[in-house]
C-alpha cells in the first residue's frame, strides 16, 4: 500500500541522486589549463631546489627523449634554450593527475650560469585540443602555459613576465616546429 511517508521518501531519495549526479553541471570544473599550471608549479618548486637529484635522467643520457616522449605519447625533444643562457640539465617521469588530465607528464630542467632553474611541463595535448596561453604568478612563480593540437608545455622560472613569456614563445616553436606567428598575438 502506497502511502504519503512512502511518497516522501521516494521523493526524497531521488531528489539526492538527481543532486549528485548534476552536482558537476551546477559547479563548474577546474580548468585544465589551471589544473596542469598547479603540478608543473609543484613539480618545480619540489624539484628545482635539489642539488644531486635535481633530475631523474642526466641529459647525457642518449634515450632520455625518446624515453619521456613514449611515456607521454607525443614526441618531443628538448628544446635549445642555450642562447638565452640555459644549458639543459636533464628531465623526468611525473605521474598522472587523479583528475583525468594527459598523463603522465614530463618536466625538463634547466639552468643558467647564475644557478637559476627553470623546467617545462610538458603532457599530450587535452582532448580538446583547444589552442591555448595563460600566465599564472604564484608565490614569485611565474608559469606560462600554452596547448595546441600537439602537446600543452608550462613553463615555471622566477622570472619577469616578458622574460618567460620570451621564452614560451622559443619553446613553443621548438616543441610544435611551427612559428610563433602562426597562431595569434598573444
Amino acid at each position: 500500500q502506497l502511502s504519503i511517508k512512502n511518497v516522501e521518501n521516494w521523493s526524497v531519495l531521488a531528489g539526492s541522486v538527481v543532486g549528485w549526479g548534476g552536482r558537476d553541471y551546477l559547479v563548474p570544473a577546474e580548468a585544465s589549463s589551471y589544473r596542469l599550471m598547479e603540478a608543473a608549479i609543484t613539480a618545480h618548486t619540489l624539484y628545482v631546489k635539489e642539488n644531486s637529484r635535481a633530475v631523474e635522467v642526466p641529459a647525457s643520457a642518449s634515450n632520455l627523449m625518446s624515453w619521456l616522449s613514449n611515456r607521454i605519447t607525443t614526441t618531443i625533444d628538448a628544446p635549445d634554450l642555450s642562447a638565452d643562457g640555459y644549458t639543459f640539465l636533464g628531465g623526468r617521469l611525473l605521474p598522472s593527475d587523479p583528475e583525468g588530465l594527459p598523463a603522465p607528464a614530463a618536466q625538463l630542467m634547466y639552468e643558467n650560469a647564475s644557478a637559476e632553474r627553470l623546467t617545462l611541463y610538458i603532457t599530450a595535448a587535452l582532448p580538446d585540443k583547444k589552442v591555448e596561453w595563460e600566465l599564472l604568478n604564484h608565490d614569485g612563480v611565474e608559469a606560462y602555459y600554452w596547448a595546441n593540437d600537439m602537446v600543452t608545455c608550462t613553463i615555471v622560472a622566477e622570472l619577469s613576465q616578458d622574460q618567460i613569456k620570451l621564452l614560451g614563445r622559443k619553446v613553443f616553436e621548438q616543441l610544435t616546429r611551427r612559428p610563433e606567428a602562426s597562431l595569434h598575438d598573444w
